[in-house]
């Protein structure tokens, strides 16, 4: 068994190597602009898409499940999770051989979103048809995002958060 190490969390986007850093900041853009054709550009860079749902066949058009995702069926709701995600603080993770940086901290690190001053953050991170679901720890599913130390954007999906 692998053990994965975290860092702190950290709202320290000056630290992150120069891939991470370019990758989120295209990311934000196109999440600000509201328009989900314009991820198209930095999930290009990666050879493989990243990943946007458990069981996501390799094949899927990446932007048809955004939008597929998305209440509104044009992928805005989900642009407006990212960019909540990616302005959150985040950890770095060791876990083997491979680097990787995990936004929000509150799935990995749960005791970030008991903080009085943090308990309505995890909630920006949450879809609109998750809203009564309950993750078994009691809190909401939480998007959160990985973004490997070489730029390549693993994946986008929920994990459960305990509040």
């Amino acid at each position: 068994m692998t053990v994965v190490v975290r860092s702190a969390p950290s709202l320290d986007v000056a630290s992150l190597p120069q891939g991470v850093q370019r990758l989120r900041v295209r990311i934000l853009e196109a999440a600000r602009r509201r328009d989900v054709e314009d991820l198209r550009v930095p999930l290009g860079w990666n050879e493989v898409p990243p990943l946007f749902g458990r069981g996501q066949k390799a094949e899927a058009d990446p932007i048809a499940v955004l939008k597929d995702r998305s209440f509104d069926r044009r992928g805005e709701e989900m642009l407006a999770i990212l960019e909540a995600v990616l302005t959150s603080a985040f950890v770095r993770t060791v876990q083997g051989p491979t680097i990787s940086f995990v936004w929000p901290v509150f799935p990995v690190v749960p005791e970030v979103a008991a903080l009085p001053r943090q308990r309505l953050a995890p909630w920006r991170c949450v879809r609109f048809a998750d809203l009564r679901a309950t993750a078994p720890g009691g809190g909401p599913l939480v998007h959160r995002t990985s973004i490997g130390e070489d730029g390549t954007w693993h994946y986008f999906w929920t994990e459960p958060s305990v509040l």
